[in-house]
């Protein structure tokens, strides 16, 4: 694991509360640590897709506790893990979260 450094305490998260049905926008902590493969981004935009949608009315199961939404995202890197050969902080990228 390689610690950060520059980067802000806390990040903002769309996150959806299973247990009242509520989406809110809150402060998250921002990860300290990256392990090797691991890329930090800073999300310019974010699209809500249908799993989004479908988790939030109920026809999806999400986890016990609450989870952040939005994973189709673009933005800056910020950091990257020991092992990262394809992307260096400062980069813009758009991420495919299936890849």
């Amino acid at each position: 694991m390689s610690a950060l450094v520059h980067v802000p305490d806390t990040m903002r998260a769309l996150r959806y509360n299973d247990e009242t049905k509520v989406l809110s926008l809150e402060k998250v902590p921002t990860p300290k640590e990256l392990d090797d493969w691991d890329v930090l981004v800073r999300v310019a935009y974010v699209g809500v897709c249908g799993t989004d949608l479908h988790i939030t009315e109920g026809d999806f199961p999400c986890r016990r506790g609450g989870l952040t939404l939005g994973h189709e995202i673009s933005g800056i890197v910020e950091a990257i893990g020991a092992k990262v050969p394809h992307v260096k902080p400062g980069m813009h990228v758009a991420v495919n979260p299936h890849g």
